[in-house]
């Protein structure tokens, strides 16, 4: 063999060594597990939480009258007086009235027997306009209506006096018993005996109205 031959020979085994060492590294390379790069946790904002509110206790506007049989609810405004109701008659015979229309009629006539309000229970079968025609002497009424209240049978009349008061009254019946309510709104009011003054009470009239659709039978 030449000395060329030879040559040949050894570039072309040179050749292979770096073709195969090229080789080897590709692979080594690409078999090289890529390290992925973490995904960054999205940093959640708090939201501040409002504190629950303190509930604010409801506070009754009304206190309880109960009576035998039956029960009423009336304003914290208005007072149970002492003074007698014996024209009313019955049991639980109650006068009431607001504690400001007291104090009124006391500066004003030196006594707080404001007869404004009442109500007392009755034992009878008569029926609630039956009991309204006689305890208030029949007559001719400017109003006068059959009701139901709280399911309750019940009757209504107003008897108006010119120049002096007006009279609601109400009757709620039960199993024989009969509750009676009255209210006397005065345009000219005054104690027996005393001149006669301009006292108009008729502001309260939603407030007695109130206390008779509280009625409750036990």
């Amino acid at each position: 063999m030449n000395q060329k031959g030879f040559v040949n020979i050894i570039l072309v085994v040179v050749i292979v060594v770096l073709l195969g060492a090229v080789g080897y590294f590709a692979f080594v390379k690409k078999s090289e597990p890529v390290a992925q790069q973490p995904t960054p946790t999205p940093t959640q904002t708090k939201t501040p939480v409002s504190p629950k509110p303190t509930p604010t206790p409801v506070t009754s506007t009304t206190q309880n009258y109960k009576g035998t049989g039956f029960s009423v609810s009336y304003p914290k405004s208005w007072d149970i007086q002492n003074h007698g109701c014996s024209d009313m008659g019955g049991t639980d015979c109650t006068n009431l009235a607001p504690t400001a229309a007291i104090a009124y009629y006391k500066q004003k006539y030196g006594n707080d027997s404001l007869s404004l309000a009442g109500f007392s229970s009755h034992k009878t079968n008569q029926t609630p306009r039956e009991w309204l025609g006689t305890v208030t002497g029949g007559g001719t009424f400017a109003e006068d209506k059959q009701l139901t209240i709280n399911g309750y049978s019940a009757a209504f009349v107003k008897s108006v006096a010119p120049n002096a008061y007006t009279d609601y009254y109400y009757a709620v019946a039960s199993k024989g018993t009969m509750v009676y309510f009255v209210f006397r709104s005065y345009s000219e009011s005054h104690p027996y005996g005393q001149s006669v003054q301009t006292d108009d009470y008729s502001q309260y009239l939603s407030d007695f109205q109130s206390i008779v659709n509280s009625i409750k039978f036990n």
